[in-house]
């Protein structure tokens, strides 16, 4: 990077037409030595005989010592890289190069101008009018230059001629200066085209650059994005396909540009309905200019089967003429499969079974209808607040913290509980809860879901008490006998104690059943069990 990389815009501009500029001066330098070294050469032959040799000599040598000079600023110009320079630094070695090239022909114009010879005067005018002429037009990408040299060249020899004692001398002056104004004009003019046509050549460079760009980012966006996007002609022809849509599509870019969209991806509905080319809004506004925004349509793939999408349809201008238009499309199957799924699961929501979801506090984030049917709290009186709300005060503190080491190893417990009702009355419940784990297995909530089993643990007990006692006399049955004989007896024979049996005999019982009746019967073992009780 050159050191003036880092400035604004327009001061990088600047150093960019500086260095276009000396380009085009050294590329112009072999020329002008070329030309300096064989004028001078041609000069030195032709006024020999005319000139003392160590004037002369003197003075080629000073010329050649001045082409050297500009000759090793060529030869390093063209060592360094293109744009790693310093344009000030060379303008000013190359603005030096040119006064001493100047000047060196200006001594020739005023030491060696030959009095006695006219054509020897004439050879002379002529090489530095050339010469002249030359940096005029070599030296205009910096004028400058070109003026530093143009001067001391045609300057010193107006100067020379009028210090002849001619009657034609101020003539031939005022002449030496006109030629210097008109050379001076043309190479500022040169100056200024050269100038320009370096800002214009850099503004297309710029606008070239800024549209290959602008094509390569729109490249690069159509080709990453994920939604399919492909453009049509007025003729409803696909001009272009990105990737996405042909992932989707099924088909290749090179099958669809070229062939008619409509017949190929959109010919017909969902149901499998024919979809007509008039009524398909994906190619309305080619008709009338005006964009289409569809939420729910379906798109078909090369192998025949369909998939729903949503999409934009946007039209191209040229002036006011509808030239095209621009598809961009989504495939919205998995949002139809996740608003299912929601839907699925708002419904088991609101399900008969109570459900809660807490956050990782515990703090009830949602409850169902179920919940406040079970437990009698609304949603406004438990949001933000802890289960703990519920607990009825029957389980220890070993219980829950049982329950949490079981929940935070596995993720799940499960189990029976008492809980107790806004209105204060106890339950029995069947309480499961998971936890939920986000993409990294981190629990990022808690969902419970539980039952109130009052009903069912009346029937338990129902169907125990029918199991173990009589449902006459309501006393215990052989069952429960058997059951409490034989833990007295364990109990005895750990402790090393004796027990006795009493048995009691109903005597003539079954002659009172059959004279009197089955509920005489019943009605006098009732007595006598609650005699014995």
């Amino acid at each position: 990077m050159s050191q003036n990389s880092s400035l604004p815009h327009r001061d990088v501009d600047s150093a960019g037409i500086s260095r276009e500029q000396l380009r085009l001066l050294f590329e112009a330098l072999p020329t002008a030595l070329a030309a300096t070294v064989v004028n001078a050469a041609l000069l030195t032959w032709v006024l020999l005989p005319l000139t003392p040799a160590p004037l002369l000599l003197g003075w080629l040598a000073a010329l050649l010592g001045t082409t050297a000079y500009r000759y090793q600023l060529l030869w390093r110009f063209r060592r360094i890289a293109d744009g790693e320079f310093n344009p000030s630094g060379w303008s000013r070695a190359f603005f030096i190069g040119a006064l001493l090239a100047g000047l060196s022909w200006g001594l020739a114009g005023y030491v060696l101008f030959p009095r006695e010879s006219g054509v020897h005067q004439i050879f002379l005018v002529f090489v530095i009018a050339g010469m002249t002429a030359g940096a005029a037009v070599s030296l205009a990408p910096m004028w400058s230059a070109a003026t530093a040299f143009m001067l001391p060249a045609v300057g010193l020899m107006v100067a020379r001629v009028l210090s002849l004692d001619w009657d034609v001398a101020p003539v031939m002056a005022l002449m030496g200066l006109l030629f210097l104004f008109t050379a001076a004009l043309i190479s500022r003019r040169s100056y200024h085209f050269t100038l320009e046509s370096i800002r214009m050549r850099f503004s297309r460079e710029r606008d070239r650059a800024a549209l290959a760009e602008s094509t390569e980012r729109n490249r690069r966006l159509l080709e990453g994005a994920a939604d399919g996007i492909f453009g049509i002609d007025r003729d409803g022809v696909t001009t272009f396909v990105n990737p996405a849509a042909s992932r989707m599509l099924g088909y290749g870019a090179e099958e669809l540009v070229g062939r008619a969209n409509h017949a190929m991806i959109h010919h017909s509905h969902a149901d499998g309905r024919p979809y007509p080319r008039g009524e398909c809004r994906m190619l309305a506004p080619l008709s009338d200019g005006e964009p289409q925004q569809v939420d729910d349509e379906v798109l078909w793939r090369k192998d025949g089967s369909n998939f729903p999408v949503e999409y934009a349809s946007t039209p191209l201008f040229s002036g006011e003429e509808v030239v095209g238009a621009v598809i961009s499309f989504r495939d919205i199957s998995e949002r139809r499969r996740t608003e299912e799924a929601l839907r699925l699961a708002a419904t088991a929501f609101e399900a008969h079974e109570a459900i809660a979801i807490t956050d990782l506090r515990g703090n009830i984030l949602r409850i169902n209808q179920a919940f406040t049917d079970i437990t009698g709290y609304v949603e406004s009186e438990v949001l933000g607040h802890n289960p703990n709300i519920l607990q009825s005060g029957r389980h220890d503190a070993d219980f829950y913290e049982q329950m949490w080491r079981t929940l935070s190893l596995s993720g799940h417990w499960e189990g029976e509980i008492w809980n107790r009702r806004k209105s204060g009355e106890v339950y029995p419940e069947w309480l499961s809860i998971t936890a939920v784990r986000d993409e990294g297995g981190a629990v990022t909530h808690y969902i419970a879901h539980f039952q109130d089993i009052t009903e069912r643990k009346q029937a338990e007990a129902h169907i125990e008490y029918q199991a173990y006692f009589d449902a006459l006399t309501e006393l215990p049955n052989r069952r429960l006998l058997l059951e409490r004989m034989e833990q007295e007896l364990s109990r005895s024979r750990r402790h090393g104690h004796y027990g006795a049996v009493l048995f009691l005999d109903l005597d003539r019982y079954k002659t009172i059943n059959d004279s009197l009746g089955h509920a005489v019967g019943d009605a006098l073992l009732k007595e006598v069990a609650a005699r014995i009780r």
